[in-house]
C-alpha cells in the first residue's frame, strides 16, 4: 500500500501527478489518499505505463473536486471509496475504468459533469448509487455511460452545467 504524503513546506493540498519515468509507481495496487488533499488534477492517476495495476484507491473527507481523467484508463481498478466532502467529479474522472462495478457516491455530492464514468463497462452489471438510489450504465453498443436521469439527480439545482 502506498500512502501520498504532502510538502509540508509548501502547504501542499493538491496532488498533481503520481505516476514518474522510473517507474516506481508501476506495481502500486492500493493508493490511500491522506486527509488535508482537497483536489486531485487531470490526468493525476491516468492509467498508463507507469500505473498499471491500480485496484483500491480510498479518498478522504476533505478532498473536494477529483478533476478531468484524474483516474480515467486504470483498466484494473475496482474498489474506490469515496470520502463525504467530495463535491465534484469531473468529466472522464474514471473513464475506461472497466473494472469498477459499484459506487457509492457520498450524499453531499453536488455536480458530475456528463462522461465521468464513460467506459465503465463494469458498472453495466453493479451500478452507481447515490442518495440511496442504484442507476445503471446506458449501454448502446461501444458506447457507455452513466443515464441521463442519474446526471439530472445528482445535478439539480445546478445550472452551470
Amino acid at each position: 500500500m502506498v500512502y501520498i504524503t504532502g510538502d509540508t513546506h509548501r502547504n501542499f493540498d493538491a496532488i498533481e501527478e503520481f505516476c514518474d519515468e522510473n517507474e516506481t509507481t508501476k506495481d502500486i495496487k492500493t493508493v490511500t489518499v491522506p486527509e488535508g488533499i482537497s483536489y486531485i488534477a487531470e490526468s493525476a492517476f491516468e492509467g498508463s505505463l507507469y500505473i498499471t495495476v491500480l485496484e483500491k484507491v480510498i479518498l478522504p473527507d476533505s478532498l473536494i473536486v477529483i478533476d478531468i481523467n484524474a483516474f480515467g484508463r486504470n483498466k484494473v481498478l475496482s474498489d474506490i471509496s469515496f470520502g463525504n466532502g467530495l463535491r465534484e467529479i469531473r468529466t472522464f474522472a474514471f473513464a475506461g475504468c472497466k473494472g469498477l462495478k459499484n459506487i457509492i457516491l457520498p450524499d453531499n455530492l453536488k455536480t458530475v459533469e456528463k462522461g465521468a464514468f464513460f467506459g465503465c463497462k463494469g458498472l453495466e452489471n453493479g451500478g452507481v448509487s447515490f442518495r440511496g438510489k442504484t442507476y445503471k450504465l446506458d449501454v448502446k453498443g461501444d458506447y457507455c455511460d452513466m443515464t441521463e436521469e442519474f446526471y439530472t439527480a445528482v445535478n439539480e439545482g445546478n445550472n452551470d452545467l
